[in-house]
């Protein structure tokens, strides 16, 4: 028997979003605290399916499963394409998906996504939703522009959508079309005239108070009234939030972000308008609590979890490449000492990498870097290949942009380039650089330069150069990538003692090589592969070498995430490690 404290209602959804790849949860050594994975997300669902099948729960059958975007970019396992981190997904049971804008930034993920048969959004059989997303070519969605969910009580049914915010910089593939003319669309409002439905659920991947909701809930209301119920399911901004002032009968609910949050959302199916919502830590014990049970892990998770570790180890993301000092941060902050990743990366790693003693140039090296390029903390202790890319995912590629650029030009585009932005980032407003400078100290005004740059970022130092200084250059792409740099370091500037090597991971320390131009190693996905998870013939370390040949020329870097003082609820994650 369970003792489940969710709060079940006509309808009940369990959410994720912006789970960036994270799907092995976080680290057991680093973060203890967070460690449930896929499979036990999955175990829990499959608890909850246990539990509204008893008598005391007749009322309460309708049960949905849904992912809100982002699955791309963020750990090792999110190559490109995403050979090794589709199938696993492709376990997770969900009634509805929703599209995100990391899965828009390279044509190879598109093409996973849209191939048929057997592409992702075949697999998934009309579940996979692009309301606003299509591709360039036909006007096609990339999936489906909506979805009715059956409940699991025969009668309800719930229409759901699934939108992006009004992104700008999708690959030339896809366009995403802006939601403001999307909800005027003959299809939209034939959808809620034609269709029979006793509530409306919006996959929507933007933040929890994005002025886009807004005009969502106001092009919903226009041709259905006030009484149905609508529930947002928002993300994008990495935080824990619930907004009741949407609207009559509507909230908006975001649960984190990196696996760190298991949202869960009841809410009414007629005119009563009741809904209520839990976050839930990502651990195995705040999952069993939630659900009640002792014997927690079921057959199917436990599958999972051993399919997804299989998989790590097949990329060669397990295997230890050293052991830091401390506990860093990934965030911008130069005046927190020895604990900034970003102050031990500009002065010592960019220093003594092999970018700056390429050749035998007498010109001073220098570095602009795109600040963007970290996204998670590096703790103490071992380092796994996967902890080093949960730091840099990106792997930027570097370009010698010029060999003989004056200090003082050099200076002047920095200071131009480098304007500080306020964002509001994981509930707190910060202020980062838009660029980084190494090495850290004084530019020598009269002194020569071979000026680099990371690819992200690069035709905004081009741009620069001439239009401040008239100066034009063709930049080269070199054989040096940032996640490549940050982990020769760490080999050789960290190595484990015996003692760390015994109580971290448990392979053998090496130093993996990661070329920067791998292409074509993952043979070519299918169904049939994904059914008969035919990945073990995959090379041992292929999956990283594509994740590192991974180029990203279009990034975002401001992401739409401000917090407006308003009647809301804002839940800060308090678990989870935000230094």
């Amino acid at each position: 028997a369970s003792h489940t404290m969710l709060p079940f209602g006509d309808i009940n959804v369990v959410v994720l979003t912006d789970v960036h790849s994270w799907v092995s949860g976080h680290s057991s050594t680093h973060q203890p605290h967070l460690n449930a994975d896929y499979g036990h997300v999955l175990s829990f669902y499959k608890h909850i399916q246990d539990i509204l099948q008893s008598p005391e729960y007749e009322e309460h059958r309708n049960l949905f499963f849904v992912m809100n975007g982002d699955f791309m970019d963020g750990t090792g396992l999110s190559t490109n394409p995403p050979n090794e981190l589709l199938p696993i997904l492709e376990h997770m049971p969900w009634n509805a998906l929703n599209v995100g804008n990391h899965e828009l930034y390279a044509n190879s993920t598109v093409e996973a996504i849209v191939k048929k048969p057997g592409g992702f959004a075949d697999w998934w059989g009309g579940r996979y939703l692009t309301s606003n997303v299509v591709l360039r070519r036909n006007g096609e969605p990339l999936g489906s522009r909506y979805t009715i969910m059956h409940g699991g009580d025969g009668t309800t049914k719930v229409i759901t959508f699934g939108f992006l915010y009004d992104m700008q910089d999708a690959v030339k593939k896809v366009k995403v079309e802006p939601v403001e003319e999307v909800i005027v669309s003959k299809w939209f409002r034939s959808a809620l005239v034609d269709e029979h439905f006793d509530a409306i659920l919006v996959l929507a991947h933007m933040d929890f108070k994005d002025e886009l909701v807004q005009v969502l809930l106001e092009g919903i209301r226009e041709v259905v009234g006030l009484k149905v119920p609508v529930q947002f399911i928002t993300g994008h901004s990495h935080i824990r939030a619930y907004d009741n002032s949407t609207g009559v009968c509507s909230t908006s609910f975001e649960a984190g972000k990196y696996l760190d949050t298991v949202g869960f959302v009841s809410f009414s199916k007629d005119s009563s308008c009741e809904f209520n919502h839990v976050f839930i830590d990502g651990s195995i014990d705040s999952l069993r609590e939630a659900v009640g049970v002792k014997a927690f892990n079921t057959d199917d998770g436990e599958a999972l979890s051993s399919y997804i570790v299989e998989a790590q180890e097949r990329m060669g993301l397990l295997e230890v490449v050293g052991c830091a000092p401390k506990h860093y941060s990934y965030e911008w902050n130069m005046t927190s000492g020895s604990r900034s990743f970003w102050r031990i990366y500009l002065e010592d790693i960019v220093p003594q990498s092999k970018l700056f003693h390429r050749g035998k140039s007498s010109h001073r090296k220098a570095l602009l870097q795109d600040t963007g390029a970290f996204r998670y903390d590096l703790f103490e202790g071992v380092q796994t290949v996967n902890d080093v890319l949960a730091l840099s995912p990106f792997n930027d590629t570097f370009y010698l942009v010029g060999s003989n650029i004056s200090g003082s030009v050099i200076k002047h585009i920095y200071q131009e380039l480098t304007v500080y932005e306020n964002k509001t980032m994981f509930g707190t407003v910060q202020s980062y650089p838009k660029y980084g400078f190494a090495p850290r100290g004084p530019i020598a005004a009269n002194d020569s330069y071979e000026l680099y740059s990371s690819g992200f970022g690069l035709e905004d130092v081009v741009n620069a150069l001439h239009e401040l200084h008239e100066i034009d250059v063709e930049p080269k792409e070199l054989k040096f990538a940032s996640t490549s740099m940050i982990i020769d370091y760490i080999s050789k500037s960290w190595p484990c003692s015996n003692s760390h090597a015994a109580s971290g991971a448990s392979h053998h320390p090496s130093r993996p090589h990661f070329p920067v131009d791998v292409k074509d190693v993952i043979p070519a996905r299918t169904k049939e592969s994904n059914i008969t998870l035919i990945f073990l013939s995959v090379v041992y370390f292929a999956g990283v070498c594509a994740f590192l040949s991974y180029r990203r020329r279009k990034r975002r870097r401001a992401e739409r995430m401000v917090i407006e003082n308003s009647e809301s609820e804002f839940e800060p994650v308090t678990v989870a490690v935000f230094a």
